[in-house]
């Protein structure tokens, strides 16, 4: 198969690479930066995000030329999977990185259109932006990778369209608070506490505990959520001493 018709076969799919063929140039000049930053997330709060944050990692680790450490994030993160859907932009990371790694001989062509043809039929007719679980993915992964507050503006749109399909999905919650606090903190040096987006994103942490508090299999995700919050609320309340955000971290402690 000619290699012009590979790259448009990959160009199609929905997955990191495809997403960030645009940013590539900034995406290089913050990679090491945003790679600590995700290692860290990964040890601290992966609970829950595992699927997103290991594909995230193979596409920075993709981006140093680490391939066989990409290899071992994407894989991981199709092992974490737990519906189909959720394979997609895994399945589309791996062909990405076939050819990233250059070669051109025909088996890694025709592992790139295994990985092509299993991404168009879990996809069927429907397209990227109907399924919940590739628009939550890419909202993650542009909120990650954002230098801007219209590229924050854009995974909110994602994020947005996720929660509209699946509204009591916890996860998509949790990606959009993430997503609405670094909205806010590059519209806004200094954090108001009344200004409508804060009050949203309280309105969203405190829908995401109460979700979370009668969940023991997710005990891990609520104590996170609830350190979190405590965090949020120290730096808006700074004239309460902090007596707001310390009972939401007593409550953690006792997790």
């Amino acid at each position: 198969m000619a290699k012009y018709n590979i790259y448009q076969m990959l160009s199609s799919l929905p997955c990191h690479f495809t997403w960030d063929q645009l940013r590539l140039q900034n995406a290089r000049r913050t990679v090491q930066m945003n790679i600590e930053n995700l290692e860290e997330h990964i040890e601290q709060t992966i609970h829950g995000t595992e699927v997103e944050s290991y594909n995230l990692m193979g596409f920075y680790k993709t981006q140093k030329e680490s391939f066989v450490e990409a290899r071992y994030y994407f894989n991981k993160a199709l092992e974490n999977t737990k519906t189909e859907d959720e394979k997609i932009v895994g399945l589309g990371c791996l062909a990405w990185l076939t050819w990233k790694e250059g070669s051109s001989d025909s088996s890694a062509q025709d592992l790139i259109v295994k990985k092509f043809t299993e991404v168009k039929r879990i996809l069927g007719v429907r397209e990227d932006r109907d399924i919940p679980e590739v628009m939550a993915e890419k909202a993650f992964s542009i909120a990650n990778s954002g230098y801007s507050g219209s590229s924050f503006q854009e995974a909110l749109v994602c994020i947005d369209r996720a929660l509209k399909e699946k509204t009591d999905n916890v996860m998509f919650k949790f990606t959009k608070v993430f997503v609405m606090q670094h909205l806010h903190n590059a519209r806004k040096k200094e954090v108001d506490q009344h200004d409508p987006t804060v009050n949203e994103i309280k309105m969203l942490w405190e829908e995401i505990i109460d979700n979370l508090e009668n969940c023991p299999y997710l005990d891990v995700m609520y104590g996170q959520a609830l350190i979190q919050y405590a965090l949020f609320l120290a730096k808006i309340n700074k004239h309460d001493n902090g007596v707001e955000s310390q009972k939401y971290a007593e409550r953690a402690r006792g997790c």
